[in-house]
C-alpha cells in the first residue's frame, strides 16, 4: 500500500494531485486511484486536505470528470482541520468574478480523522468538499457551481476525538 505523508508548521495544504489551486486552473480527467493513504500529521494552523486538491482559492478554475479512491487520513491535534474526498476547502469565487466549477467528480475513498483535544478547534469533513464558504478574509465565497458529483464512500470515520474538539461531519 502506498502512503503519502505530510507534515508542516504553517497552514498546510495537501491533495492527492495538487496542494493549492489559486485561479484559472483546469483539472480534467485526473484520478487519484492508488491503493494508499494520504496522511496528514501537520501541527500548524488550520490544515486543508483533499483526495485531489487540498485548498481551492481564487476564481475561474474547474475540476471536471475526476475522482479519488484513496483513503484520506488526517491525524491532527492543536489545530482545526478541513478534509474532503475531492477538495478539502473551497474558499473561492465571488459574485463579480469568474465562476468556479466542480463537475462530474466522484469520491470512493474513505475519510478517517483522528483529532486531538484543543478547545475552540474544529473538524469539517465530507465526501466531496470539507468546507465551502468563507474565504481567508472571512467573506462568503459565492459563484461556485457543484454538479453531478457523487460520494460513494462509507462516510467520515472519526477514529478518536478528545475533550472539546467540535466535529462538523
Amino acid at each position: 500500500q502506498n502512503k503519502v505523508s505530510f507534515s508542516a508548521s504553517k497552514q498546510p495544504r495537501m491533495g492527492g494531485i495538487v496542494g493549492n489551486i489559486v485561479q484559472n486552473v483546469t483539472i480534467d480527467d485526473c484520478h487519484n486511484d492508488t491503493d494508499g493513504v494520504i496522511e496528514n500529521t501537520a501541527a500548524g494552523s488550520t490544515t486543508t486536505v483533499g483526495g485531489l486538491v487540498g485548498r481551492w482559492s481564487g476564481q475561474g478554475s474547474a475540476i471536471r470528470n475526476s475522482s479519488n479512491s484513496c483513503t484520506v487520513n488526517a491525524k491532527v491535534s492543536n489545530q482545526s482541520q478541513i478534509v474532503g474526498g475531492i477538495v478539502g476547502s473551497i474558499e473561492a469565487g465571488n459574485a463579480t468574478g469568474k465562476q468556479n466549477e466542480l463537475i462530474t467528480c466522484t469520491n470512493s475513498g474513505k475519510i478517517e480523522i483522528t483529532h486531538g483535544s484543543t478547545e475552540g478547534k474544529y473538524v469539517r469533513a465530507a465526501g466531496i468538499a470539507g468546507s465551502i464558504g468563507l474565504t481567508s478574509s472571512n467573506t462568503v465565497a459565492s459563484n461556485v457551481k457543484i454538479s453531478d458529483c457523487t460520494n460513494l464512500s462509507s462516510g467520515v470515520v472519526l477514529l478518536e476525538s478528545e475533550n472539546a474538539a467540535t466535529c462538523h461531519l
